[in-house]
């Protein structure tokens, strides 16, 4: 079975699947026989497919020649590793298109939608004003009920988007109903364009500090000490409380406003097992 890059949107995912393919019908395929033909070593290889490192400059162009790919393959495959390895929001973006453009034409509408869902941080915001206030059409308006307001032509963009997107639809007469739906998308794209956006609601998170009264906000911190297990505990509490507060809105009967709220728990020191993962 060959397999299909463009359904990929990790390299390394990619190349894990190629080699126990190829080692399932090849018994002299190995790690050790894999990193002599490409010049890496066995180990960097083990840690390349669990997707715990990349691939360097210098190794990407005797990986790909040595998979023997087609030439469109090859460049999705180099569009692809670029993009794994970007780390500004800018960059991210750019390599994203370029890997919808050169996908199947079925797939590329949608995926653009759903990426583009995750692009702005007022998307969110709209579907949620959406459902707390009547909407008839203005679209000056809708923009202005939002802190930081955004235009217009911004608003309306975004309500065209929840459109295409399932989310919101134009019943007879003109009036907007909005519907409970989800996005149905695998992880791999999501992971990229989750962390850009996580990114820019931290950031407000940060201006709401200076423009918003304490009244009207909660921002608490807390440096604690703990164990990986006490940890992984702390993670499940708070994925509880994301579910309950979700089950808390959903039975909300007249919301009036909108709220983000952010969650963080992430290291302060380093050990060895934390420096094995990052590495």
């Amino acid at each position: 079975m060959h397999l299909d890059i463009f359904a990929y949107l990790d390299y390394r995912k990619y190349l894990s699947d190629w080699y126990h393919e190829k080692k399932s019908t090849n018994t002299f395929i190995s790690y050790r026989y894999l990193g002599n033909k490409v010049g890496l070593d066995a180990s960097f290889l083990v840690k390349l497919f669990q997707e715990q490192v990349h691939l360097s400059q210098k190794s990407n162009s005797r990986f790909i020649e040595f998979l023997n790919l087609n030439s469109k393959e090859k460049e999705y495959l180099e569009v692809l590793i670029s993009y794994n390895r970007a780390k500004k929001s800018s960059e991210v973006q750019i390599y994203y298109q370029r890997l919808i453009s050169l996908r199947m034409p079925h797939i590329k509408k949608i995926e653009s939608d759903q990426y583009e869902f995750f692009n702005h941080w007022f998307y969110t915001a709209i579907y949620e004003v959406m459902r707390c206030h009547n909407f008839k059409g203005d679209f000056r308006e809708l923009g202005r009920k939002l802190r930081p307001s955004i235009s217009a032509i911004e608003a309306k963009n975004a309500v065209k988007l929840l459109e295409r997107l399932g989310f919101v639809s134009i019943e007879p007469g003109g009036k907007y109903q909005v519907k409970d739906a989800s996005l149905s998308t695998g992880e791999s794209w999501m992971s990229k364009a989750i962390s850009e956006y996580q990114k820019k609601l931290i950031g407000m998170g940060i201006e709401a500090i200076e423009n918003i009264s304490k009244e009207d906000r909660d921002i608490s911190t807390v440096t604690v000490s703990l164990s990986r297990g006490t940890f992984d505990t702390v993670r499940e509490r708070i994925q509880s409380m994301r579910k309950e507060l979700l089950e808390l809105a959903s039975l909300e009967k007249n919301p009036s406003l909108v709220y983000q709220m952010n969650f963080q728990i992430f290291p302060l020191s380093m050990d060895s097992s934390v420096r094995a993962k990052i590495s």
